[in-house]
């Protein structure tokens, strides 16, 4: 069974042709800053301000990776 086409692929890249595929990567990326400003803060509460590249990178990459996987499977 195929899915419903929400990106296109362009050269090694897949980008949103669809809305759906335009809401998926506004969530993602709202996702991705408004979770780093959360942990940042968390960890400057605890007292680790020093902290604010590790929480972007992680949920950074982990989401990006998910967005290459959905791109792929409706594409």
């Amino acid at each position: 069974m195929k899915g419903e086409i929400w990106f296109e692929k362009v050269w090694w890249s897949y980008m949103p042709c669809h809305w759906k595929g335009f809401a998926v990567l506004s969530a993602a990326a709202l996702f991705v800053v408004g979770g780093s400003f959360m942990l940042d803060s968390v960890a400057a509460y605890i007292g680790n301000p020093n902290s604010s590249e590790l929480p972007f990178l992680i949920l950074f990459i982990s989401t990006y990776i998910w967005l290459l996987r959905l791109a792929k499977s409706h594409s």
